[in-house]
């Protein structure tokens, strides 16, 4: 039997940040996440990783 480890259980070596938004900011995330399939974390990761680099 195989059994499937939750992601929330498999550790990392990211850091964990948080931030502080309006209910409609989160919502309008989630909703771009799940378009491209994403996880809301992965999404503003990359938004911030964008950023970042045009930033240079």
């Amino acid at each position: 039997m195989i059994t499937h480890t939750p992601k929330a259980d498999v550790p990392t070596k990211k850091e964990k940040i948080t931030f502080t938004c309006e209910k409609d900011t989160r919502s309008q995330l989630e909703e771009w996440a799940a378009k491209e399939g994403r996880t809301l974390s992965n999404l503003v990761e990359r938004i911030v990783l964008e950023a970042l680099q045009a930033k240079k």
